[in-house]
């Protein structure tokens, strides 16, 4: 356990968020947090979401029911900062929307770069990120 919280801080890292927007109203997480955080590692390992190629202002959704009265809705897109496709790892993809749920009650969006640590921002790919709880099932 430990050492997953080791991996997912390094993995935190690696991206940095500006300007980023909690939602200040309408569903929140409460007991149905962990199940999104869960939901939002897996569409990130299985190809819906993460372990993909990215091409400019690409766009990708997800919708997850996390109870009989609740869902999850999940967007990805990808900035026009950089014009060749890059590959949105699993790892990444997990940290970036799992700082959407854990830091925002009632969900958020926010643009990320993923960012190694040794290139400008204006160089790494940028994001815009959303994790956002809703009333009802997915369509």
């Amino acid at each position: 356990m430990y050492f997953s919280y080791l991996l997912l801080t390094a993995f935190l890292a690696t991206f940095s968020t500006v300007n980023g927007e909690c939602h200040r109203s309408g569903e929140t997480w409460g007991g149905d947090k962990f199940a999104a955080l869960e939901a939002a590692q897996r569409l990130c390992e299985d190809g819906t979401l993460g372990n993909i190629p990215y091409s400019r202002d690409a766009f990708r959704t997800a919708c997850v029911n996390l109870s009989s009265k609740k869902k999850v809705d999940f967007t990805i897109i990808k900035g026009s900062n950089i014009i060749n496709p890059t590959h949105l790892s699993s790892n990444i993809c997990t940290a970036m929307l799992h700082k959407e749920i854990n830091g925002c009650e009632h969900g958020g969006r926010s643009p990320q770069w993923e960012n190694d640590g040794t290139t400008p921002q204006e160089a790494s790919p940028q994001y815009d990120i959303s994790s956002d709880p809703n009333a009802g099932q997915c369509a």
